[in-house]
């Protein structure tokens, strides 16, 4: 997308979060966008496109100023990469996120599973969808987390 600035911003948001479980297990994780969007606190719907398997259609339920909720569509393509994955949602209003989750082993049975996200937007609605998606985000990493650590301490006892 053509730069529009003042009227078009880019924020990048990172947040980091310590898995009790070997890398492979959260880089298969991140290699399955069917499970990484179910994941996500807001996600009422997701369909997989028919030609490109790694390309979803994803509708959201929000939130709107506390006064009501709404629902929104926006397309994903994944991208799976040897210590991760790229991933590039187009969303209403030009509103474009380019995401990067990357895995890093920090000893055998932890993990460090990063995210980067290049948020591009329309100004007025910055603070909106930089804060719904950091809450979002941080709490589907809490579930991946919880989910992954469950499952594991059940493989390992």
């Amino acid at each position: 997308m053509p730069t529009l600035w003042p009227f078009f911003l880019s924020r990048t948001v990172t947040s980091s979060t310590i898995i009790r479980v070997p890398a492979d297990a959260v880089l298969q994780h991140l290699h399955d966008p069917d499970r990484m969007i179910g994941g996500g606190p807001l996600v009422v719907d997701r369909k997989p496109d028919p030609a490109n398997p790694l390309r979803y259609t994803v509708t959201d339920k929000l939130n709107v100023l506390g006064l009501w909720t709404t629902t929104t569509s926006f397309d994903a393509l994944f991208e799976p990469k040897d210590d991760g994955t790229d991933v590039t949602v187009n969303a209403s209003l030009g509103t474009r996120l380019q995401q990067r989750w990357r895995v890093r082993s920090r000893s055998e049975r932890e993990t460090e599973m990063t995210e980067e996200v290049v948020v591009q937007g329309f100004c007025l609605m910055m603070p909106y969808i930089v804060g719904t998606m950091s809450k979002s985000h941080r709490e589907g990493n809490e579930r991946v987390k919880r989910e992954l650590e469950a499952k594991h301490a059940l493989t390992t006892s």
